[in-house]
């Protein structure tokens, strides 16, 4: 929180599969908590794959295991849909 309330950026290096599906989830859900302060900033996946990687996901959900699927039905929630992530192929998509 300090490096982003100085104006700095924060950087997570990831491969593009796996992890970073997963990683990507985890802080979208981060960034919903208002008692977090996060929201008030960006968060961007930058990747020259990283939509077709998520719609790739998007596509995939029925091959998740059956809890994991079932709570995302009782949740009402639609994985892989970014409500905080800003996804960018090239650093011109980030400004």
């Amino acid at each position: 929180m300090k490096t982003l309330r100085n104006d700095g950026n924060i950087l997570i290096c990831t491969d593009t599969s796996g992890r970073m599906l997963e990683l990507a989830l985890f802080l979208d859900q981060l960034w919903k908590n208002e008692n977090s302060g996060l929201f008030a900033y960006t968060i961007a996946l930058l990747n020259h794959v990283a939509i077709s990687t998520i719609d790739s996901a998007k596509s995939l959900l029925e091959w998740l295991n059956s809890k994991l699927g079932q709570s995302f039905d009782v949740a009402g929630s639609k994985p892989f849909e970014f409500k905080y992530i800003k996804l960018c192929r090239s650093l011109e998509d980030l400004d």
